[in-house]
């Protein structure tokens, strides 16, 4: 079964995906600004946007075997062809690792279970994936997560519950990265597009305004940091509300569509892709991102290309 997916609200996600991803890549800029908090709601933006709409297109009683077979065929052939592009790129630069077994399993998309269990990665692969790992759980988690959601009570419950289990967990098992927090963001999407969540534009600037001045003064003059993962996901939430109201620019909408299909080759070859051809650093990232851009649209043209030739 399928649901109605706003055709504003979903141009929105996909221009605020691409931006967001561009901020992961700055973020992960050798000697960047610390700019993790804006990187976290980035990834907050995508994980709510899988959840959001993977439960419009799919509830009730719709195809399980449909929608596994669905996601192989729209995540595998294109991380297969990232791989082998990889593969040839670590094989010129001589890089050592490849061939051990932690390159298999990056070449999964599970390099994430490396990185939870505290498994030093041999593999050249595997930079920056675990986000990746994370998606592959949520869909294989989601006709599980879609059937909690099927009754309206059960759906607020858990919603209550998961996000303060996840908070615990992120004390307990801290990463350097935000793991338990983004995975709200899938747990969220599902829960306000199943109920239909909408928030009235000035209450969500107020929403906005408290959540920020609430974690200015636990930071700066309480000293209160482990708050925080309360206050970036509302602050993601708040941010991701507003696409509700925001109707963006048509010159946006077409510099944003020419690279809307690659975000996950951005993602996956960016580590990969910073180069100092110059002294200039703000030179050298215009230069990098180009060329991130550039290999990324290539993949996934190609990926295209062979998915139409495999009849897939």
């Amino acid at each position: 079964m399928q649901g109605q997916i706003d055709p504003n609200v979903s141009r929105n996600f996909t221009s605020a995906k691409l931006f967001s991803i561009l901020i992961v890549v700055f973020g992960h800029l050798p000697k960047s600004f610390d700019i993790w908090v804006i990187v976290t709601i980035g990834l907050l933006i995508f994980s709510y946007s899988s959840g959001f709409f993977t439960y419009l297109k799919y509830h009730g009683d719709f195809d399980k075997k449909k929608f596994v077979i669905s996601k192989i065929r729209r995540l595998g052939l294109n991380l297969m062809v990232i791989n082998v592009f990889l593969l040839i790129l670590f094989l010129i630069k001589r890089e050592p690792g490849i061939w051990t077994w932690h390159s298999l399993i990056n070449a999964l998309g599970l390099n994430g279970f490396l990185t939870w269990l505290r498994i030093p990665n041999q593999s050249p692969f595997g930079a920056a994936m675990w986000f990746f790992t994370l998606l592959l759980i949520f869909y294989a988690l989601y006709p599980l997560l879609e059937y909690l959601n099927r009754n309206k009570i059960v759906s607020y419950m858990f919603v209550i519950v998961y996000i303060p289990t996840a908070f615990y967990l992120h004390l307990l098992f801290h990463y350097d990265h935000m793991v338990w927090l983004t995975s709200c963001g899938f747990i969220a999407g599902i829960f306000c597009a199943r109920n239909s969540v909408k928030v009235p534009l000035h209450l969500n600037m107020i929403l906005f305004i408290t959540v920020l001045g609430m974690m200015f003064v636990f930071n700066y003059f309480l000293k209160i940091k482990y708050l925080n993962f309360f206050f970036i996901f509302f602050a993601a939430i708040s941010v991701i509300f507003f696409f509700d109201h925001v109707v963006l620019p048509q010159i946006v909408m077409k510099g944003v569509s020419y690279f809307s299909d690659s975000v996950l080759e951005i993602y996956l070859v960016h580590p990969y892709l910073f180069i100092k051809p110059t002294p200039y650093q703000s030179l050298n990232f215009i230069l990098s991102l180009a060329l991130m851009l550039i290999t990324a649209r290539l993949l996934q043209k190609f990926s295209s290309s062979l998915s139409d030739k495999l009849k897939l």
